[in-house]
């Protein structure tokens, strides 16, 4: 299920990631997005952080992906579709790497 918003705060350690709608297979091929989402590890730009989740002794561990960032990441998060775009709320645990 979908759902329609104007605007979208993740909590805790979640983050809101618009992945690409088309990638690039290894040969070069453009791949639709419903292709592309079967693999693994997918590139995306970030939309919106969270605050952060916090440890058993009351300490928060900071995000330190910044909204615009490009990311690569994996797993399927919840998605959502923000001012028109599909979004996926996903773990910052999820993010392998920043791309630039």
């Amino acid at each position: 299920m979908k759902i329609e918003c104007l605007h979208l705060k993740p909590f805790g350690n979640m983050i809101a990631i618009e992945f690409d709608r088309f990638d690039v297979s290894k040969g070069g091929l453009l791949m639709p997005d419903g292709i592309a989402a079967s693999f693994p590890v997918r590139p995306g730009r970030v939309v919106e952080v969270g605050d952060g989740a916090f440890f058993d002794n009351g300490t928060q561990r900071r995000i330190s992906l910044k909204i615009g960032d490009r990311v690569a990441a994996a797993g399927v998060g919840a998605v959502t579709s923000v001012n028109g775009s599909d979004v996926e709320l996903i773990n910052v645990d999820n993010v392998l790497a920043v791309i630039w």
